[in-house]
């Protein structure tokens, strides 16, 4: 045999060695996506956990915050109020005319509660 038959008869065996060790290698490429597939599911999840406790804390922290506001409102409001009602009793009671009505309506009211 020279040394090309010898070649040649063993290429078959290399060619068989070369793709069980491809195939080996392929499972364990195979395995190991697997496993990192699995590890980002988990971090999938993790992160959807992460996401809905941002959310929960984000809601309530605008629930707070749409309660302060209200509370400003009113209090803004109920100032106003009060401004616009003491201007009124100080306009009312700058002549006499406007004095003695107010006096006649107060003891009207006064003498109608009586009745009732």
């Amino acid at each position: 045999m020279d040394h090309y038959e010898t070649l040649h008869a063993k290429i078959p065996i290399f060619l068989v060695y070369i793709i069980a060790k491809m195939h080996s290698c392929l499972e364990t490429v195979l395995k190991e996506e697997a496993r990192y597939e699995e590890l980002l599911q988990e971090f999938v999840a993790l992160a959807d956990i992460i996401s809905a406790i941002a959310i929960i804390i984000s809601l309530v922290f605008v629930g707070y915050q749409i309660k302060d506001n209200t509370k400003a409102t009113q209090a803004s409001t109920f100032h106003e109020i009060a401004v616009l009602d003491i201007q009124i009793l100080l306009s009312l009671g700058s002549s006499k005319e406007s004095a003695k009505i107010i006096t006649h309506f107060e003891i009207t009211l006064m003498f109608y509660l009586i009745m009732i």
